[in-house]
């Protein structure tokens, strides 16, 4: 945060303390000049005020816009003197190609860019967009461009932040980052694999002028795909032809709609849809919302035949066609852009380009998940509460009433008074109280979430507002739980239907063959949403999750493509603001600052970084001696000796001895087993304890997936060898060689019973066999 002049004074004090004939640059100039040669730096481009044209290539040297004919500089706010040399705008942009050469610099990331090349899913499941179809599909598609795994597979994204960081300043700053998909899972989202491309100016959002904004990148990307650019790979030792391709863009639904250039809003707001959105206009609400699920539904499904449930009528249509990308190709052989604002008597098409490379993709713009989760759940808890922005009020019941449906939830006219009827989808006073109360005693691991306490009110019963991730954390976990035994029976399984399909859609692995049946389920659950929740509810946000579920099939796990790690990055950016009157020009320096920390440190052995987080959760210090039983150190002794891979073949070599042994072995697996584990024991000496009572999280809660003997029923005398998932907390942390956990197995799967405690005698388990999980009360009673 110091000024040009003081760090050119803090050079020469640093000079005169080196030895002589030192080559330390003498300016901040200097400075830049010399990183320009390792391509630290952008392009300062100048800008139409009204966005019509960049004044590059044949615009470069004009002194105003050919379109609107406004002077290319600055005017003065006093006087209206123009302003030679100081421009009206002026675009920032980071050259790509430059920074992809400095990549390949570095051994470790060239070596990381090709991990996907060795590293897709064998089993079938997905982890990575390298195991989804669209990455399959530009294999097959373009076989020249896969066949080098250090080609480039790129997704883009943008969104509008205000850098001042407040509510009466307006002023919209548009930075676009590239985010690379090479890499592996552990980095491929972190910030050091996004890229800022370009700052594009405020105080005005460019709105459908971005693509004016975006042509040095799209000039790069192009040169990048057809010819690519001559790099050198520090990990193979050679010089080779670098390409890239842009595979998708990531961003909220309004940002979408100005990459795209597609409506986000009205008739047709769905980008997926087009033509075909089931958009239903409300008289009295004044807004489009999106009903008619039931066309999607497979022919004879009983939800087809209820009338009553849904619009008095019996449903037989079937579901809208997806358009696809050569479908909105043929559509826009027609138009032609007209960048810039509109001249007077002038409609603007707000049309764009399809690229011939883009319209074979399946998928060209993600649904961001994180603002979808964000939306979906702050209007069901506003309706929830009844609160001041609930979607159920007196528009909507006229809404009803104009419709013909749901007559219970009429407005009833008493006199000069107009009453509302009670709605199965509110919760009573009561109820509000305890569902408050759920909230505020949650306890979740330790960076799990914010603490949702804060923003919870049991007295009088109030939500206040929760960040995007609190939002994320609701309608994954909490709603659920937290709504058992309240709410009606109906409105509530919609809920937890809802909240249980986005739970399945963000996991980190996920097998593409259940994302086919979960699109049917989820639309069971839109139906189910439009028969129990007002019409009113069931905006443009409510019908995008339809087409998640297809969208992870092609595109592989949806975190890889949500706005989380961007919107953490544009906190970042607004700090880099120190100069308000420049504000881009702060976020770019700073950014090339840290840019060039980046790129120095990965030639500095040894080094720390500055930014590197201190971990949270260091290891106990402190040994407590503890005397153990003969019987609990045989158990532990035992399971350890059971579950090291180094001791599988001895384990085998056991087990067929026995059988050789005594023949009823070989009939009675049952007596084999127990026989097998009663000879397998010894050991257990230390333990340390964790005491969590005075901490607001917890991070005691595993899950264990063991193959056990089980029978179906009490009842059942058969036992079965089969894969079970046990539930419970960590009670001891026990030292032998290694650590394992002593586990508190007093609860079973999903539904916890207390009463249900298995397998007393072998309570020990390994910690790389724990998965951590949290624990909520079932209801006001339960431990």
């Amino acid at each position: 945060g110091v000024s040009e002049n003081y760090f050119d004074q803090l050079l020469v004090l640093l000079e005169d303390l080196l030895p002589e004939d030192n080559v330390l640059p003498k300016s901040l100039a200097a400075i830049k000049k010399f990183l320009k040669i390792f391509g630290f730096g952008y392009d300062n481009i100048h800008a139409c005020k009204n966005d019509c044209i960049l004044y590059r290539k044949e615009y470069e040297n004009l002194e105003s816009c050919p379109r609107c004919k406004v002077s290319r500089w600055e005017m003065d706010k006093h006087n209206n003197e123009i302003r030679v040399g100081i421009p009206a705008k002026d675009l920032r942009y980071f050259p790509i190609k430059d920074r992809f050469r400095r990549m390949f610099t570095s051994k470790r990331m060239a070596e990381d860019l090709r991990w996907h090349y060795t590293n897709a899913a064998q089993d079938g499941t997905m982890r990575h967009p390298v195991d989804s179809i669209s990455w399959a599909h530009v294999n097959d598609k373009w076989p020249d461009f896969a066949v080098d795994p250090r080609n480039l597979r790129l997704g883009i994204s943008t969104d509008g932040m205000n850098p001042f960081s407040m509510q009466n300043t307006n002023h919209s700053t548009w930075p676009v980052w590239l985010v690379n998909y090479n890499t592996s899972p552990t980095i491929c989202k972190k910030a050091e694999n996004i890229m800022l491309t370009f700052l594009i100016p405020g105080p005005t959002a460019p709105g459908n002028n971005i693509d004016v904004y975006r042509a040095p990148l799209i000039d790069d990307l192009k040169d990048l795909w057809a010819e690519g650019i001559e790099v050198y790979d520090s990990f193979a030792k050679e010089n080779f032809k670098l390409r890239a391709l842009l595979l998708w863009s990531i961003s909220d639904y309004p940002a979408l709609g100005t990459l795209s250039r597609c409506k986000v809003k009205g008739k047709q707001a769905c980008n997926i849809c087009g033509k075909d959105t089931p958009a239903r206009w409300l008289k009295f609400s004044r807004k489009f919302v999106y009903m008619g699920n039931r066309k999607r539904l497979p022919p004879g499904h009983h939800y087809r035949y209820k009338k009553t449930w849904f619009d008095n009528t019996v449903e037989e249509g079937n579901a809208n066609r997806i358009q696809t990308g050569a479908d909105i190709y043929e559509t826009l052989q027609a138009f032609r852009n007209d960048f810039g604002r509109p001249l007077e008597k002038e409609k603007k098409r707000k049309i764009r380009e399809l690229e011939d490379d883009e319209r074979e993709l399946h998928i060209r713009h993600n649904i961001d998940v994180m603002h979808v989760e964000k939306n979906v759940a702050d209007a069901i808890l506003s309706l929830l509460m009844q609160s001041a922005k609930s979607k159920d009020g007196l528009k909507s019941r006229k809404d009803l009433e104009d419709i013909g449906i749901k007559k219970h939830l009429h407005i009833e006219v008493r006199g000069k008074k107009t009453n509302l009827p009670l709605a199965a989808y509110w919760l009573s006073k009561k109820e509000k109280t305890i569902f408050c109360q759920r909230l505020a005693k949650f306890r979740g691991l330790d960076g799990y979430c914010g603490n949702i306490a804060n923003s919870v009110s049991v007295n009088p019963p109030n939500i206040g507002s929760l960040k995007s991730h609190d939002h994320h954390v609701l309608v994954q976990n909490l709603l659920p739980s937290a709504l058992r035994g309240l709410l009606h029976r109906g409105p509530r399984i919609a809920i937890s239907r809802l909240c249980s399909y986005f739970n399945r859609l963000c996991q980190c692995i996920i097998d593409p063959e259940k994302l086919i049946s979960m699109e049917t389920e989820f639309v069971e659950t839109m139906c189910q949403l439009e028969r129990f929740f007002p019409p009113a509810l069931l905006d443009i946000l409510f019908h995008l999750p339809i087409h998640l579920s297809k969208e992870a099939r092609l595109g592989g796990l949806l975190h890889y493509c949500w706005m989380y790690p961007f919107e953490r990055y544009m906190k970042t950016l607004k700090t880099f603001v120190k100069n308000y009157a420049r504000p881009e020009a702060c976020m770019a320096e700073a950014y090339l600052a840290g840019e060039c920390v980046a790129f120095c440190l990965e030639f500095l052995k040894d080094s720390v970084p500055v930014q590197e987080a201190v971990n949270r959760n260091e290891d106990v210090e402190v040994d407590i001696m503890v005397a153990l039983s003969d019987e609990d150190r045989d158990i532990a002794h035992r399971y350890v000796l059971m579950n090291m891979a180094s001791l599988d073949p001895f384990l085998e070599m056991h087990l067929e001895e026995l059988q050789v042994k005594d023949a009823r072995f070989a009939r009675n697996e049952t007596l084999l087993w127990r026989n097998h584990t009663e000879h397998f024991a010894e050991w257990l000496k230390n333990k340390f304890h964790t005491d969590a009572v005075k901490l607001k999280t917890q991070n005691s809660g595993v899950t264990y997936e063991a193959f056990s003997m089980c029978r179906s029923s009490a009842r059942d005398m058969r036992q079965v060898a089969d894969m079970l998932t046990y539930y419970g907390v960590i009670n001891e942390i026990l030292l032998i060689d290694y650590h394992m956990f002593k586990e508190e197995d007093d609860f079973t799967l999903v539904n916890l019973h207390m009463n249900q405690a298995a397998y007393l005698k072998d309570p020990f388990i390994l910690p790389s066999q724990a998965k951590q999980v949290f624990y909520s009360r079932e209801d006001d009673h339960s431990n």
